[in-house]
């Protein structure tokens, strides 16, 4: 299953859509792609910074994360999650993401994907779901 809300994204939303993916029931694994949020000026390091709060491996088990801005948030998280659940890609390694998510994902698994829109992460959900317009 994929859950899609990669048209805005500021952290409250994010935290708020990581507080609920977090107890959303499921048989597989909850993984979550997570692009840049754009246009955050001065405070953008903390802001992704702060979204570390809202993960933990015991019930996200994987978290991929997307763009020059996200790097600050893989920094926060790897003294919370191991190299194997953790993955970064810069913003030139869009097909790598989808090669690796393509590559990990399970049938039961349930991934949701949460972006700012100027991260193209819709072209992640369209291979993910290449029968989905």
């Amino acid at each position: 299953e994929l859950l899609s809300d990669v048209y805005n994204a500021n952290p409250t939303a994010m935290k708020l859509v990581l507080e609920n993916f977090s107890s959303l029931p499921v048989s597989g694994k909850r993984i979550v792609v997570l692009g840049d949020m754009l246009e955050l000026g001065n405070h953008s390091k903390q802001l992704h910074e702060s979204i570390a709060d809202y993960l933990d491996e015991s019930q996200i088990t994987a978290v991929y994360l997307y763009g020059k801005q996200m790097r600050a948030l893989k920094n926060k998280l790897t003294k919370k999650y191991s190299a194997q659940a953790l993955y970064y890609f810069e913003e030139n390694q869009k097909q790598e993401l989808i090669e690796t998510l393509k590559r990990k994902l399970l049938p039961e698994d349930v991934v949701m994907l949460k972006g700012s829109h100027g991260m193209g992460l819709t072209d992640v959900v369209a291979a993910l779901c290449p029968d989905t317009k």
